[in-house]
Formats: C-alpha cells, structure tokens, sequence
C-alpha cells in the first residue's frame, strides 16, 4: 500500500515536473541576449567596437559598463542598465579632449526580455566647455541633419530627442533641459530574437575641450508573456492529480484486478 502510495506521489512529482518544463521552455524562447553591442567612431580615428557582458544585480537587472580613453583625449564613459520591467537607464559621457571639434557617432544595441511594442522616455543632458565663444565653435551641435540621440526598435528608428539645428555653447555649465520621446513599431513584431532588439543611437559633434553627458530612461511596452500556456498546463496537470487520487481511493475489491480465473 505505501508503495502504491510512493509511487503515486513520484507520477504527481513528474507531471508537475513535465507541466513546469513545458513553461520554462515557452520563457526560454523569450530570455534576452546577454550581451551589450557598442560601436564608436570619433572623427579622425578608426571605429571600435566592443561586445559587452552584463553583471546582475541583487533585483535581476542587467547591468553593463564600459571607460574608453581614447588617443587624443577622446574619451567615452557610460551605464546601461535594464531591468526585468524592461526599463532602460542610460548614463553617457563623452568628453572632447582635442584643440578641434569633432564628430561622434556611437550605436549600442541589445536584445530585450520580450519584443517591444512601443516605448516613451524622457532625455537630460549638461555640456561643459569654455572655448567655443573662443574657437566660435559650439560646445555641442548636431551632426548633419541628423537627431542627436535616437532610439530604435528592431533596426528601425521609431523616437527621437534633439532634432537639428542643435547649437549649444558657452562658457561654464549649460544645463540641458529634459525632452520627451515617445515611438513606437509599425507591424506588431513576432516576439523571437530578431524582434527583441533595441538601438541607440547619438550622433553629435563636440566643440574642443567640451564634455556632455546624458541621461535618459526609457521604459518599454513589450508583447505580454503567454499566460495561457501555463493556465491551461495547471488544469491539466489539476485534472491529472484528481485522477490518481480517485483511483488510490478505490476499495481495493473494485479496482481492476490483473488475475485471471483458470
């Protein structure tokens, strides 16, 4: 009796086991990248690029951290972090150490938990500098007629935030003031690898000796989890358990019994 008993309890165990497999495998479809793509191109100087892997933090975002001091005193320093709500934070400088001004183009590219659908967010920013009244460069300018900073969603750009003609300069601090951005995709993406990436993208140019930063935050809109797989496997492995437990507790003379009269 207690082996029937044990042995049911190990079935229960299996199913359990099978139903939750079944999700983790459904979540396992949806589990991001672990790595943060980086491309930087300061005019005068090849383009590098780095492949960045995170480190966690006691919540579960993933965090990830770069320093380059580049020849010439051009150097870039930045935070990316992205939590398990898939909200973006972005923490970027980019300092211009040469007696010129110079261009800067830097692309970061990552994958999601689940594909987004549409995002908003809001960018700060501060520019330093005290030689572009002297040079009559500006500190900070757009690069063309391109936005400052850009955000896109599967390769496509769907926001931006500074859009040409941008000419900040000055002595001292100048404080840039925080700009909204909302877009979002056109089709709905299918929610796979290559429809769970996110770019972002500057493109500036940076008058001699200026520093900015900027901050920014971004939170995500993504393709809901498919809550349905897991509610119909609980009812199913519900179903299974009430089955077995009815039949343990039959009276042994009307369960089936395996001998056959002679």
């Amino acid at each position: 009796m207690r082996e029937g008993r044990a042995m049911g309890v190990r079935t229960d165990l299996l199913l359990a086991a099978a139903v939750w497999v079944a999700a983790a495998a459904s979540a396992g479809a949806a589990a991001p990248g672990h790595s943060l793509h980086l491309t930087l191109k300061w005019e005068g100087a090849p383009a590098v690029e780095w492949t960045l892997a995170p480190r966690r933090s006691s919540g579960g975002a993933r965090i990830f951290r770069w320093d380059d001091r580049g020849t010439g005193g051009r150097d870039s320093r930045g935070e990316l972090v992205v939590d398990r709500e898939s909200i973006v934070r972005l923490d970027l400088r980019l300092h211009n150490g040469a007696s010129t001004a110079r261009a800067v183009r830097l692309g970061l590219a990552l994958s999601l938990p689940r594909a987004p659908t549409e995002l908003s967010g809001i960018l700060t920013g501060r520019v330093s500098g005290a030689t572009g009244d002297v040079t009559g460069n500006p500190d900070l300018a757009s690069l063309g007629g391109a936005p400052l900073f850009t955000l896109l969603l599967n390769g496509t750009p769907v926001a931006s935030s500074l859009r040409p003609p941008v000419r900040l300069s000055g002595s001292g601090v100048i404080d840039i003031p925080p700009h909204s951005f909302t877009g979002r995709s056109g089709p709905a993406p299918a929610d796979t690898a290559a429809g769970r990436k996110l770019g972002i993208r500057l493109r500036l140019r940076l008058g001699p000796g200026a520093t900015v930063r900027f901050r920014t935050q971004a939170r995500m809109v993504t393709i809901p989890f498919p809550v349905g797989v897991l509610a119909l496997g609980g009812v199913l492995l519900a179903i299974l358990v009430l089955v077995r437990r009815r039949r343990s507790a039959r009276p042994a003379f009307a369960r089936p019994s395996a001998h056959r009269p002679p």
